[in-house]
């Protein structure tokens, strides 16, 4: 366990959470390993007759997650078939929604379409498994003035 000395920050991986598309049975875990999460949307410029930029329109707002897990076994006696298991449940179809909370904050906490899952395996390491998931995220409002 990390002890903090000076300011705060979040630290690592949290708990990530599971529901809907993903659900785990007990003894059964995704190790998070590593997050990326960014929030993009779509840009178009107005311009006036000079070619200056006079304002800008954003639309498709989006949040992407990007999830390194390993699927674990974390019963009193741990198995490889739980594991397997595990990973098997971590593979849903694309388009399956699941809804994913942080108890590192709430910025990541939605329901996402699962875009795409690969499963990486290496002759002397633990099998991951990458989930790629993306949300709406509309109600911005965007107010700068370009100037």
């Amino acid at each position: 366990m990390a002890a903090i000395k000076g300011v705060g920050v979040i630290w690592s991986v949290g708990a990530i959470t599971y529901a809907g598309g993903i659900v785990l049975a007990a003894g059964e875990a995704a190790m998070a390993q590593s997050v990326a999460f960014s929030r993009t949307s779509e840009k178009a410029e107005v311009k006036d007759n000079q070619g200056i930029i006079r304002g800008q329109i954003f639309s498709g707002f989006k949040k992407t997650a990007t999830i390194t897990v390993v699927p674990a076994s974390t019963t009193a006696t741990p198995s490889i078939a739980e594991a397997q298991s595990a990973g098997n449940t971590l593979m849903p179809q694309a388009g399956t929604s699941v809804t994913l909370t942080d108890d590192s904050g709430a910025i990541l906490d939605a329901t996402y379409n699962i875009i795409s899952v690969r499963q990486n395996r290496t002759v002397d390491g633990v099998a991951t498994i990458d989930l790629e998931l993306e949300t709406g995220d509309e109600g911005n409002d965007i107010t700068t003035l370009v100037s």
